[in-house]
């Protein structure tokens, strides 16, 4: 019987802990280097002088020339969900903060959005959030505040009659 097991030589089993002992030093320090993303930023919902059903016409309208599905929508309580959607990089690190390490910030890569309509036959508001991610990572993103507030402008401007593109 052979008494020198390959995992119970000397060298190979001290080697073997030197090779953990480093590989645990990096992820524990990466870890340790890894910044959390900055608290989102408090938003009120955006006032619209139209009326609720026209706020909700447009924003139906402009999800869908920016061909964005929608997964579940509810006029009566003025909720719309789209489908998560990839988000090119360059546009998420503008929109999202995903966190990072030390000196390099993570832009998101997938982005659900959610619009509430309230309102009457006069006036309405329009608040929308967005769930924005990072396909590799295990944990959500903040938002900047940058797209939500120029989507509900656009919405504005549309239910209001002083833009028709999007």
């Amino acid at each position: 019987m052979d008494t020198h097991h390959p995992t119970t030589e000397p060298m190979q089993l001290t080697a073997r802990c030197a090779r953990w002992a480093v590989a645990t030093t990096i992820a524990l320090s990466s870890a340790a280097c890894a910044v959390a993303p900055a608290p989102a930023p408090q938003r009120a919902a955006t006032p619209i002088n139209a009326s609720a059903g026209k706020t909700w016409d447009a924003v139906i309208d402009i999800f869908a020339e920016r061909n964005i599905p929608i997964r579940n929508m509810e006029r009566a309580s003025g909720f719309i969900a789209t489908e998560p959607l990839d988000v090119a990089l360059t546009d998420g690190e503008k929109w999202a903060d995903c966190g990072g390490t030390i000196g390099v910030r993570f832009g998101a890569t997938r982005a659900a959005y959610n619009v509430l309509v309230r309102g009457d036959s006069t006036h309405a508001t329009v608040r929308v959030t967005v769930l924005w991610s990072r396909s590799n990572a295990a944990e959500g993103c903040t938002t900047r505040g940058v797209w939500e507030p120029q989507f509900e402008a656009l919405v504005k401007a549309r239910a209001e009659g002083t833009a028709s593109g999007a």
